[in-house]
C-alpha cells in the first residue's frame, strides 16, 4: 500500500507535468525549464539519502520522502500559479520521488532481513507494477475530466494513504 499509493502518483502525474504547468499560466518554455528541475532535485534527494540516510532509520526517511510529497501537490493545487509555485512543487515532488525510489528498495530489506527480502520484494512487486502500470491512464483521464486542482488535490490524498500506511507501519514496529 505504501509504495503503490506513492508509485501511482510518481508514474502518472509526471507525464502530464510540462501540461499541468502551461495551464497553471506558464509559457511552454517556462514549463518545460521548470520541469528540467526535477531530475536535479531527485539526484540531489538520492544523493542525500546516501549520505545521511545511515543516521537514520530508512522507515523514517521514507516518512520524511512520503510527506513531501502531498504536501508538494497542494502546494501547486493552492499555490499561486507563478514560476517560483510550480518550481516549489517540482523541487518538492521530485525530492520526496527520489526517497521514495531508495525506500522502495531498501525498506523490505531492513524489515525483513536477507532471508526473506527476495520473497518479499517479489510479493511487494506485483501491486506496484500494476499501480504503475494503469497510473499514465488514469492520470490522464483524470486531469481531463476532474481538471489540473482536482487531480492534484487527488494525488496529495492517494500519497496520504501511502503516508499513513507507513506511519501505521512504524507504530507497528515500535510495538514489536
Amino acid at each position: 500500500m505504501i509504495f503503490s499509493a506513492s508509485g501511482l502518483v510518481s508514474w502518472g502525474l509526471p507525464l502530464n507535468l510540462i501540461a499541468l504547468l502551461q495551464s497553471s499560466g506558464l509559457s511552454q518554455a517556462s514549463a518545460v525549464g521548470i520541469a528540467s528541475l526535477g531530475g536535479p532535485a531527485t539526484l540531489l534527494a538520492r544523493l542525500v539519502d546516501a549520505v545521511a540516510g545511515e543516521r537514520f532509520p530508512v522507515e523514517r526517511v521514507a516518512l520524511g520522502g512520503l510527506a513531501l510529497g502531498p504536501l508538494a501537490c497542494l502546494i501547486m493545487a493552492f499555490g499561486p500559479g507563478s514560476a517560483v509555485t510550480a518550481a516549489s512543487f517540482v523541487i518538492c515532488f521530485s525530492a520526496a520521488m527520489g526517497v521514495i525510489s531508495v525506500a522502495r528498495a531498501t525498506l523490505p530489506l531492513a524489515l525483513f532481513g536477507r532471508q526473506g527480502f527476495g520473497a518479499m520484494l517479489g510479493k511487494l512487486a506485483v501491486p506496484q507494477n500494476i499501480a504503475f502500470a494503469v497510473a499514465p491512464l488514469l492520470f490522464a483521464v483524470m486531469i481531463e475530466t476532474l481538471g489540473n486542482r482536482a487531480t492534484l488535490v487527488a494525488s496529495a490524498a492517494i500519497q496520504l494513504v501511502g503516508f499513513l500506511a507507513m506511519l501505521w507501519l512504524v507504530r507497528l514496529l515500535r510495538g514489536a
